[in-house]
């Protein structure tokens, strides 16, 4: 690098400063080919405090392995670093004189040397974890552990670069004849000039950019995005409620505590990490929940029978999910099915097996309620239950079909009995060369994504009995729901959710009078379109070009159909939200933690950016108060806050089916039931159906050619947002 003699350092200790501040170096290689190859490497500066000469710099850094210019490196062979510090861009104005000409201040270190390869992989590992440790050095309260998704170490190697004399830095800028330059500023961010022609920057504050880099590692990790920058949003970036549980347990890992209200709430990683808050690393959140039976009065503990091993207060939406499950003529709403084929014979013994491993995993799958016997309705959990299996052989696969459908339908008409545990059913229908697993399960005990859960673990440990393998499932955790329970009874006390939520649930339902409210709805009706996956990819990407949540986008593509179809500027629709506690491994769960709340679109007119970010702003508005009960809402309004609800799901977690050695699904099927009037579904990626567009509907609230016009006014939407109208 040519550096006039003006601009070259005076002091070397100037350059090893500049490295440390800018460890992003650009190392070049003469290749293999006609040209040069070179590759963004984070490097670790090794030298003396205060170098006497460049000569004394020794580099380590680490490349991808599957980076073609790992192929081309030879040990001992020349290696050029370069080095970028702060640059800009200075325009002829601020010179106050005439003639003057554009140039351009900038900072820059080459460092010229022989090349090493790391010989082994605890090398590269020993590189890998300091450069982590280089980033925030000093600036955590300890050594952060790794984040559960690492992914191996063998995908990089180890590289050494020793300089050689010859290399050095400078200050410098391009300059045109007859323009007098002036010095830049030193290492620092990147600056602007000022009415002098100087460049002039404040530093980043170091403490914000450790916890940046901390955020940046796990996001990029659990995410398995290395793209993601500062400036990017987690949801944006394909993040959703469950993923966002995994990263505020793992920056916990790492000495940071964010919370959920803050990832929804801040825009950018960036002002993310500026609400990040240092703690002990590992350290647990402080527990909402007390002993096993916690909020059980003394003296009712002694009436409880010998074998429940706890109790606590049930989750207000349990008992009401109960109650409208009980008043409901015909078919039993709140009773949810999931089946699969699997391809291979079936191990009764071994399903057995496994359906005891899964029931003695989770608390929830051996529990029952007791509405009666205390002050307010108690859910018990006993210290085990029989596996509820029926088996039956039937080699007709259509046939098998006509089984599992009349299961379903003595299920519906029976119900599911909750005061004995436990609340689920399951039904194998076994063939010659494969078997349909079904599970039926009360809807108090579980949400849509511990369903799926609660299928991934049944099979994973039936993979393990048919294998003769021990399965290997992390932990659980033990207090999780109570947890919850304890939160949600927190925020039924809390005065400014009240206000809120009577606040946000002002305007009238959209779709019947009050009397007709009188009966719960019966949304047998179904109706879904698939949305191709050209489209679906304009959705992701213009999200990501708002920089709004996907699911932000929809919700307001819902919220605009809504109001071009019931001709209202002002929209309630009911949103489903996760409410699980800010725990590790919180995703492992089975249990209910969703809720739905009355969210008010004020915004359904505009351009889709506008109509995002008001839908992502009313959310963010919600965040604090998610786990407030809708039954209190109601009891309030004297009426439902909403006829018509959104949900938007991705159960991601069934991907982990395909990892399995012995057991593989190629077959789905679903039913729900629930009393909203109509209910508008996004699933991404289902199993059963794919991606699109769902609509379940109840007739005597709505008709079938009604919910035509509001499918036409979604694709409408869709295919605006996707050709970026």
């Amino acid at each position: 690098m040519f550096v006039p003699k003006d601009y070259q350092p005076s002091d070397p200790a100037w350059v090893s400063e500049l490295i440390r501040a800018n460890p992003l170096a650009i190392l070049v290689t003469g290749g293999t080919g006609r040209y040069p190859m070179a590759t963004h490497v984070p490097t670790i500066l090794e030298s003396h405090e205060s170098p006497a000469s460049p000569a004394d710099f020794s580099i380590l850094g680490h490349m991808n392995r599957i980076n073609p210019h790992w192929e081309s490196i030879q040990a001992g062979g020349p290696a050029l670093l370069i080095f970028h510090g702060p640059h800009s861009y200075v325009s002829p104005a601020v010179y106050q004189i005439s003639p003057a000409a554009p140039t351009w201040n900038f900072t820059s270190v080459h460092v010229k040397g022989v090349l090493s390869v790391m010989p082994g992989r605890d090398e590269t590992l020993a590189v890998i974890k300091r450069t982590v440790l280089d980033r925030v050095a000093g600036l955590l309260p300890a050594t952060p552990p790794g984040c559960r998704r690492l992914s191996s170490h063998g995908a990089s190697g180890g590289l050494h670069v020793q300089a050689e004399p010859g290399t050095g830095g400078g200050r410098a800028r391009k300059s045109h004849p007859g323009v007098r330059g002036r010095r830049t500023h030193g290492p620092g961010s990147p600056g602007q000039a000022d009415a002098e022609g100087r460049v002039s920057a404040a530093r980043p504050d170091a403490t914000m950019l450790a916890r940046e880099e901390v955020l940046l590692s796990v996001l990029r990790t659990c995410l398995e995005n290395d793209d993601i920058g500062p400036a990017d949003n987690f949801f944006a970036m394909g993040g959703d409620s469950l993923l966002a549980l995994d990263v505020i347990a793992a920056v916990r890992e790492r000495g940071l505590a964010i919370s959920m209200r803050d990832m929804l709430t801040r825009t950018t990683i960036t002002e993310l990490a500026t609400c990040a808050v240092l703690v002990s690393p590992g350290s647990a959140p402080a527990r909402s929940a007390g002993g096993e039976f916690d909020g059980i009065d003394e003296d009712a503990r002694g009436s409880l029978p010998a074998d429940v091993v706890a109790a606590q207060p049930a989750g207000m939406l349990q008992a009401g999910l109960i109650y409208l499950a009980e008043m409901a003529d015909g078919a039993k709403p709140y009773t949810d099915f999931l089946g699969a084929r699997i391809s291979c014979p079936l191990d009764e013994r071994a399903l057995r097996a496994a359906l005891g491993l899964t029931i003695a995993r989770h608390r929830a799958l051996r529990s029952s309620f007791d509405l009666h016997s205390f002050a307010e309705p108690v859910q018990l959990v006993w210290a085990s239950a029989e596996p509820p299996l029926t088996v039956e052989h039937e080699p007709d696969d259509s046939r098998a079909r006509e089984r599992i459908s009349a299961w379903k339908q003595r299920i519906l008409a029976e119900g599911i009995t909750w005061d004995q545990p436990p609340a689920f059913r399951c039904q194998a229908v076994s063939g010659p060369r494969s078997f349909w697993l079904s599970i039926a399960v009360h809807h108090s005990i579980v949400d849509g994504w511990s369903y799926a859960r609660l299928f991934v673990d049944l099979l994973t440990y039936y993979n393990a009995e048919v294998g003769g393998r021990q399965a290997s499932l992390p932990g659980v955790p033990e207090h999780g729901y109570a947890d919850f329970v304890a939160l949600e009874r927190a925020a039924a006390a809390s005065a400014d959710a009240e206000r809120f939520w009577l606040d946000e649930a002002a305007p009238p339902p959209l779709l019947a009078d009050r009397p007709r409210f009188l009966a719960a709805a019966d949304p047998e009706s179904r109706r879904f379109v698939p949305i191709g996956a050209e489209r679906w990819g304009h959705l992701r990407q213009s999200a990501n070009e708002l920089r709004v949540p996907l699911k932000s986008l929809l919700f307001a593509a819902h919220g605009w159909a809504l109001a071009r179809w019931t001709g209202r500027a002002d929209i309630v629709s009911g949103l489903v939200v996760n409410g699980r506690p800010e725990i590790d491994r919180a995703d492992l769960l089975v249990g209910l933690f969703l809720n739905t709340l009355p969210i008010r679109l004020r915004v359904v007119r505009g351009t889709w950016a506008e109509m995002a970010a008001a839908a992502l702003d009313a959310e963010r508005r919600g965040a604090p108060y998610f786990r407030y009960p809708v039954a209190k809402i109601e009891q309030a309004l004297g009426r439902p806050s909403f006829d018509v609800s959104f949900n938007y799901t991705h159960f991601h977690v069934i991907g982990d089916l395909d990892r399995l050695e012995d057991v593989r699904v190629d077959e789905w099927w679903s039913y729900d039931k629930a009393t909203t009037p109509m209910l508008v579904h996004i699933a991404v990626d289902a199993r059963e159906s794919g991606t699109g567009l769902g609509v379940a509907f109840d007739p005597a609230f709505v008709t079938g050619d009604r919910v035509e016009e509001f499918v036409a006014f979604m694709d409408e939407a869709f295919h605006s947002i996707a050709s970026g109208r």
